[in-house]
């Protein structure tokens, strides 16, 4: 009787590809891992942990953390050097911006015709009458003012004096004479301790405006000079970008400091002449603070707000 013979062997690929089929597991290729051991489709934190592995949120929350340290530290030490290098750093800043702002009138003095030394001159001369003029219509209003407020000012301490003897709190004319005599006590006290910080203050004021004029000058003089030899340690091949971007920088500047002064001489014109109207003393000395507080947006105006109430 003849046995019947063995067909032929199947490979043993084909056998693992129909048992993947069998049990419903991918079939193009894939690694097959048993479903067992595999990690569900949408694991949680702690799964991904045990694994070995890092949520994506957590990644992001941590790159996020670590560039927000930097930023905080790099303001940190940019305001530890400016306030290290404040007596040099804030004049040079604040003389950039006087030099934007009597730029226009020098510049056009010496498209005329002007040597730039006179031409600079004139300018500075111009700007110093006209801040001279201005405290000088400024004072007599201010001292007069002042002179009107300090009875004032006498009359209302002596009316909240009387009540709080009157009041129920149980105060006696000794006890308010006995506090009186500590504030003065106390302010003088700290009027002697802090005379030589003071003094040294006035001396880095004073030294710090010295230095803000004559960097000022200098920034309107020879302000030309000044951007061709900062854009001549450039590398070649940037030094036409540089000069295009200063340019650019210095003309906003000016178109800044041109809207703010004509934001600050709008708002002191009206609200000087509502302050007129409404009878408010001072009022030329609080048209003059309105004005200089719009070279400082935001904090000027709340500033000459608190002045004026």
């Amino acid at each position: 009787m003849k046995t019947p013979t063995a067909g032929p062997r199947e490979p043993d690929t084909l056998r693992a590809t129909q048992s993947t089929q069998s049990h419903g597991e991918p079939t193009n290729g894939e690694l097959f891992v048993p479903s067992e051991t595999r990690m569900p489709d949408n694991p949680n934190g702690i799964e991904l942990l045990r694994e070995g592995r890092i949520p994506a949120w957590l990644r992001t929350g941590g790159s996020a953390g670590w560039r927000f340290l930097v930023v905080v530290g790099v303001v940190v030490v940019a305001a530890g050097i400016v306030m290290r290098l404040r007596l040099v750093l804030l004049p040079m800043i604040l003389g950039l911006m006087i030099a934007a702002a009597l730029s226009p009138p020098a510049r056009w003095l010496m498209r005329h015709g002007w040597p730039n030394l006179l031409a600079t001159l004139t300018s500075f001369l111009a700007a110093g009458t006209v801040v001279i003029g201005g405290g000088w219509l400024v004072m007599p209003s201010l001292v007069e003012g002042i002179s009107e407020i300090g009875p004032s000012l006498g009359d209302g301490y002596v009316e909240v004096r009387t009540w709080l003897l009157a009041s129920p709190l149980g105060l006696s004319e000794s006890s308010i004479q006995e506090f009186e005599t500590t504030v003065i006590e106390q302010v003088s006290n700290f009027a002697k301790t802090q005379a030589p910080t003071r003094a040294a203050l006035m001396l880095e004021g004073l030294a710090a405006l010295m230095l803000t004029m004559v960097v000022s000058f200098f920034y309107v003089k020879d302000g030309d000079m000044f951007r061709r030899r900062l854009v001549s340690y450039f590398p070649s091949d940037v030094q036409e970008k540089a000069t295009t971007a200063m340019t650019a920088g210095w003309k906003v500047l000016q178109r800044y400091l041109s809207a703010i002064l004509i934001v600050g001489a709008v708002d002191a014109t009206l609200i000087g002449i509502g302050l007129a109207i409404i009878g408010v003393p001072l009022v030329l000395p609080l048209v003059m603070l309105t004005f200089v507080a719009a070279l400082f947006p935001l904090v000027g105006a709340i500033l000459a707000g608190a002045v004026a109430t």
